[in-house]
């Protein structure tokens, strides 16, 4: 779902997409490394709306801001 996100963007190379998909993997990994039970209840209940900011956080490079957030929900 992610690849078919940025296959949206027509401004991305083929090189920035497998970056950007190798970066999202690790950002997802960064996110939920930690997470409780219920951050994880609540992408999950939220979705696709959360992932869909995750997805933006992740592509934009503000994932400080998703991780502010999910701490919030501790």
């Amino acid at each position: 779902k992610y690849l078919l996100f940025l296959e949206s963007d027509v401004k991305l190379t083929e090189q920035d997409r497998v970056k950007l998909l190798s970066k999202f993997d690790e950002d997802y990994i960064e996110v939920f490394k930690d997470a409780a039970i219920t951050q994880h209840n609540f992408i999950q209940e939220h979705y696709p709306t959360s992932i869909f900011y995750l997805f933006l956080a992740s592509r934009y490079q503000k994932m400080d801001y998703v991780l502010q957030i999910l701490n919030q929900q501790k």
